[in-house]
């Protein structure tokens, strides 16, 4: 399962560009995804 974890977060990082984020900087229980304005949902890190 952690091996699972590193592989998505390394493929969220590489989709986004986020070129000074690692993987061990995005919490496993941080919500990815969160309500914003309307219907519209966005990505979230914290």
């Amino acid at each position: 399962m952690e091996e699972l974890k590193l592989k998505l977060k390394q493929q969220i990082i590489e989709a986004l560009n986020l070129q000074d984020t690692k993987p061990e900087d995005i919490d496993d229980n941080a919500p990815c995804l969160a309500k914003a304005s309307g219907s519209t949902a966005s990505i979230r890190w914290n």
